[in-house]
């Protein structure tokens, strides 16, 4: 397992490389980065990140696709408490329909 992880993370160094060179017109500013020790602690954020665009590009389409809609559903979703939020977040996130998603995560989550 450790030498398939080693694997991919070169191989991950390698496409950065590419990337920079023909894309990034030799942007070097990530350089650093890449060529530290790549560990899960350091993969976290990026995880973090992406979790949940799906939750937000629902909440985009129920906003009727309106960025003022969007940012104001966004801001309500900000003011729950934690646990509140992650269940309304889990529920738009969800690949089921929207009303059924809605109601095996969390009952009453409505934006």
């Amino acid at each position: 397992m450790r030498s398939a992880k080693e694997r991919e993370i070169s191989a991950f160094r390698e496409r950065y490389a590419t990337l920079r060179d023909e894309r990034w017109k030799g942007d070097t500013r990530y350089d650093r980065w890449v060529a530290a020790p790549i560990n899960n602690a350091s993969l976290l954020p990026f995880g973090l990140y992406d979790r949940w665009i799906p939750a937000f590009a629902a909440v985009f389409e129920k906003s009727g696709s309106q960025w003022p809609a969007f940012f104001e559903a966004v801001r309500r979703l900000s003011r729950l408490p934690k646990s509140e939020r992650e269940c309304r977040l889990t529920a738009l996130a969800s690949t089921l329909p929207t009303g059924q998603a809605e109601s095996v995560a969390c009952r009453e989550a409505r934006i």
